[in-house]
């Protein structure tokens, strides 16, 4: 029975490490989570608009860059934004940059900005040494907040907590929806992952809109079924 128990375990971390992650989870009010369904416009592949000029597109699904005069999404992968000729990326995704001619994963790991193979910025939770070769990644972690200093210490909640204490001992309580459900969803991914705010799940990059994400984990889950099996 032990070892039953130990083979299930095991199966159900491989799904839990492979579905996660996530640096922090958090949570929203139902109300807020943007709808399913394609925004108004017609611009084909983009998935959100501009609020106040609701004919420019914002964002274009996975593998599409906003063009320069924000009227169409070109083929384009890792780049959210170009520059004027469409031609160059004005902006790639966190732990991308552009090199020329596209946007290529940065070798540094959580490194999100490059500048002459030096990291410039690292992502949440990660700090940068002093000669921009490494981000040292930071255990800490609050749940509900914004911003967090240099030594991981929260800093400011977003606008659904309310912060108190100062440091370590900083902390960000939930102000409870009035008359609406809240749900979970991951504040920050980890590098090569974006949080889908129609679920709150971190999709990966490369797998999104296909198959591959669901037999990667299947996979992790069976080899590490097989490891069990031989100890």
């Amino acid at each position: 029975m032990i070892k039953i128990n130990y083979i299930l375990f095991l199966i159900l971390i491989s799904f839990t490490l492979q579905l996660d992650h996530c640096f922090q989870t958090s949570k929203i009010c139902q109300k807020m989570i943007p709808p399913s369904d394609t925004p108004h416009g017609s611009i084909a592949n983009c998935i959100d608009y501009e609020t106040e000029h609701d004919e420019n597109c914002k964002e274009c699904a996975m593998g599409y860059a906003v063009s320069y005069e924000k009227n169409k999404c070109i083929p384009f992968p890792y780049c959210s934004s170009l520059l004027e000729g469409n031609k160059k990326c004005n902006e790639c995704y966190p732990g991308y940059y552009f090199n020329g001619k596209e946007c290529t994963k940065i070798s540094i790991d959580n490194c999100i900005s490059l500048n002459e193979d030096k990291c410039t910025e690292c992502s949440v939770f990660s700090q940068l040494n002093g000669d921009g070769s490494e981000c040292q990644l930071l255990e800490k972690s609050v749940e509900g907040c914004l911003y967090y200093d240099n030594d991981g210490n929260c800093e400011e909640c977003d606008s659904l907590y309310t912060q108190s204490g100062s440091g370590s001992s900083f902390t960000c309580t939930f102000n409870d929806c009035p008359g609406d459900k809240f749900v979970e969803y991951c504040k920050y991914c980890h590098i090569g992952y974006y949080t889908d705010m129609r679920n709150g799940n971190c999709i990966p990059y490369k797998t999104a809109n296909s198959n591959n994400s669901k037999r990667n984990k299947i996979g992790c889950a069976f080899l590490i079924l097989m490891l069990s099996l031989l100890i």
